[in-house]
């Protein structure tokens, strides 16, 4: 456990460093927003639990699922993208 954590440690830090040792910043920037909305999502549902009303669940779901798929189209968009760029240059 302590290797895995100071792998991520040394992947992490020489992410800023922009060499080839660490993660890209895009890798870095998703992991770093995935941390974020899985935080705000314990304290969601521990609000929720607490209050006992879970009516804004649909809605963060809708949010949830919307954002994910968007993201997913961008990353797919930019591969169509770069593959018609691929066969015109070839051409």
């Amino acid at each position: 456990m302590k290797e895995l954590l100071s792998s991520l440690a040394d992947k992490i830090g020489n992410s800023f460093s922009n060499n080839e040792k660490g993660w890209s910043a895009r890798k870095l920037t998703a992991f770093i927003i995935t941390v974020i909305v899985v935080f705000a999502h314990i304290k969601w549902l521990s609000s929720c639990y607490k209050n006992g009303d879970f009516g804004l669940l649909p809605e963060i779901l809708i949010i949830d699922f919307s954002t994910i798929l968007s993201l997913l189209g961008l990353t797919t968009w930019e591969r169509v993208k770069n593959r018609k760029d691929d066969k015109n240059k070839n051409e």
